[in-house]
This record gives C-alpha cells, structure tokens and sequence, in this order.
C-alpha cells in the first residue's frame, strides 16, 4: 500500500506528518508534488499526457464543481449534449473536441491548459 516507514527512537515508531499527508493524498488519486498553483490559479488536476487524461481531468472538474453536462452546454453555449458526447469519446456516439469547442468546453468548466517541462520524457504518466 506504500505507508510510509517509521522512524525508531527507543523503540517506540514515529511518523513524520508530511509523509502521512502524502500518503493520504495519494490514496485520493492526488499526486502530492502536484504545484497547488501556476501563474496564481488553482490547479485542479494532475499531469495530462494524453487526450484520455484530459478528458478525465474535465470530466473531474465537472463533478466537482457540481455541473450536469446539460449545465455545461448552456455555460459554454454548446448544443444540448455536447458534453455528454466529449466525455464519451471513444465510444461511438462520442466526439473529440476539436479546435472550435475544446475553448467552448475549457470556459464552461472555468479551466485552462498549462504546459510544464518535464524533467526528462516520461514513458508512461500512469505508471
């Protein structure tokens, strides 16, 4: 489960909080040495190596700011079902966003995309 170790001082086990706030985090699906902000906004999702993440990271936020998808269309002035359709790309009444409406989509849900560098070419973000 990857707790953290103790640390033994006269046999008796000790924990450092932040490891255990991090583990905490971690069980949560949240990546601790995620920055809590770039540029002074919140960051609300963890890194995004492909469009599968990114549209879990939307879908995500929808949840959490207590959106329907039908909410979603009217804030972003999509057509009813839109959302729906974006969330379910890869079934075959799905749509990616294109150019037109991931702007449309990234509005109504109040969230941009945010490039950094990596430290070195990931092989496998999910790993």
């Amino acid at each position: 489960m990857g707790f953290p170790k103790p640390i033994e001082i006269n046999r008796i086990l000790y924990w450092r909080e932040k490891d255990i706030a991090d583990w905490e985090l971690r069980q949560q699906g949240i990546d601790p040495n995620t920055p809590q902000s770039a540029a002074g906004y919140e960051v609300v999702s963890g890194p995004i190596g492909d469009y599968r993440d990114l549209v879990e990271a939307l879908r995500k936020q929808r949840e959490r700011l207590k959106l329907s998808v039908m909410e979603v269309d009217a804030i972003a002035g999509m057509q009813e079902g839109y959302t729906n359709k974006l969330e379910n790309w890869g079934r075959p009444y799905g749509r990616g966003a294109g150019p037109e409406i991931l702007p449309l989509w990234l509005g109504g849900l109040r969230t941009a995309l945010v490039l950094v560098e990596l430290p070195r070419r990931p092989r496998n973000l999910t790993a």
